[in-house]
């Protein structure tokens, strides 16, 4: 386990450390929208608490003794687990990119529903009514235009 908090601390450091270096600075673009606050703040902020708490994870591991590595296999339901995941964040990003917000979020919210048992009329009610409010609230009410 330590080997694999090891590698697995590194590897989101790299990868924070990129998103924080060129990823916000070359894809979050504009200014502030009428505060003081520019939209790469959250970003940065998420991203440096991200790659914080890998920078501690890597800590740790380096502290543990060696000694105590064993293997960690994840069992098949687990595995099942996170490529079903993976299906459904991929499914709502094609969603999302080629058809918009509305598509995209409601099928995340019944992708993520269904990985849960919710039973089937709560994933249809909530799929069709969670998007539609959050339009609407952030569309029409505080003007903030979704895509």
């Amino acid at each position: 386990m330590r080997r694999a908090d090891l590698i697995s601390g590194a590897l989101f450091v790299a990868l924070g450390l990129v998103t924080i270096l060129v990823i916000i600075p070359r894809y979050v673009t504009g200014g502030a929208l009428g505060a003081n606050l520019s939209p790469a703040f959250m970003p940065y902020v998420a991203a440096a608490l991200a790659t914080g708490a890998a920078a501690l994870l890597c800590a740790g591991a380096i502290k543990r003794r060696a000694g105590a590595d064993e293997p960690a296999p994840l069992p098949k339901g687990s595995w099942i687990f996170v490529a079903t995941t993976a299906g459904v964040l991929a499914a709502t990003f094609a969603l999302m990119s080629y058809l918009g917000y509305l598509a995209g979020a409601a099928a995340i919210v019944a992708g993520f529903m269904g990985i849960a048992r919710a039973s089937v009329r709560v994933v249809v009610g909530a799929a069709a009514a969670f998007p539609v409010v959050l339009w609407l609230l952030f569309d029409r009410l505080l003007g903030f235009p979704l895509p």
